[in-house]
């Protein structure tokens, strides 16, 4: 199990509309380079999309000036919808 190396949980406003953006800061080090994240698709009870574990350090730990990542959504199977 990894969640006894969670660092930091980090909360955003939620976004109303389906286009957007909301953004949230953090701090980061050589140490702590890995993020994951996950979002809620409202209004289903159980679908969501996320990443685990991106590295925002390149090979030597400079850091990446951009991530783009594909989201695909998640049915948690915990609800019928």
């Amino acid at each position: 199990s990894q969640g006894g190396n969670v660092y930091s949980i980090i909360q955003s406003r939620m976004l109303y509309r389906s286009l957007g953006q909301v953004s949230s800061t953090f701090k980061a080090d050589n140490r702590r380079n890995l993020v994951s994240v996950l979002a809620k698709i409202t209004p289903s009870p159980d679908w969501s999309v996320g990443v685990d574990r991106i590295n925002l350090c390149d090979g030597n730990c400079t850091w990446k000036k951009q991530i783009v990542q594909d989201l695909y959504p998640w049915d948690a199977g915990t609800d019928d919808g």
